[in-house]
């Protein structure tokens, strides 16, 4: 199967945007940092509001909100060079129990979902 795309824009993206040089790697790699460092810090906060109780339980959709707002921060500090493809690919999910890749609830919805004792959850970013 093809893709139905122009000559001209094939050759765009085959010679000038999927070229994995030093650069290219580097923001892979800081990519992969600022990923990391968010999902210890959505640990952190399911942590210290639900084991630890110092805060109020936080739902699911406020955590995803918090790591969405955290990516986006840490990424608006790593470059402010004039790039247009600047942003986050997949927003934070939440995984809990049976629920299965990209569960990523609005804060406005119906849904409160707060866990329970029992509950795995998985953060995914």
């Amino acid at each position: 199967m093809s893709l139905q795309i122009s000559s001209k824009e094939a050759e765009v993206l085959l010679k000038q945007k999927n070229v994995l040089n030093e650069y290219v790697l580097e923001k892979y790699k800081l990519a992969g940092r600022i990923s990391q460092t968010c999902v210890k810090y959505l640990v952190s906060l399911i942590n210290n509001s639900y084991h630890l109780q110092k805060l109020k339980p936080y739902t699911a959709a406020e955590l995803c909100i918090l790591g969405d707002s955290y990516m986006k921060s840490a990424l608006n500090d790593a470059y402010d060079l004039n790039v247009k493809e600047k942003g986050i690919a997949q927003p934070v999910t939440i995984d809990v129990n049976d629920v299965l890749e990209g569960y990523s609830p609005e804060v406005d919805g119906d849904n409160k979902n707060i866990f329970s004792s029992r509950d795995v959850v998985t953060c995914i970013n």
